[in-house]
């Protein structure tokens, strides 16, 4: 039985579930994009190094956008199946 005014935890089963599924589609993609950037053999200073870091910014914002969408359709479909939307 539930005490009053005593705290039982924030956030809903959709919230956890959506938060646990963004960080696994986040690191699984980024992960992949890290390591197809990284598959090259060119020697340190070869001109194809420019700009490396807008190209590593442009992975971390993929992978971070695609987790995001992933996580918040987790969070609508499993809080719609326990009937709290």
């Amino acid at each position: 039985m539930r005490e009053p005014g005593r705290y039982t935890g924030g956030g809903t089963a959709g919230g956890k579930c959506g938060c646990a599924t963004a960080l696994l589609i986040g690191l699984a993609i980024g992960g992949l994009l890290m390591l197809w950037w990284l598959m090259g053999d060119l020697p340190p200073g070869a001109p194809c190094h420019d700009g490396e870091v807008v190209r590593f910014w442009s992975i971390v914002l993929v992978a971070a956008a695609v987790a995001t969408a992933g996580g918040l359709l987790v969070r609508y479909l499993v809080n719609r199946l326990l009937g709290r939307h």
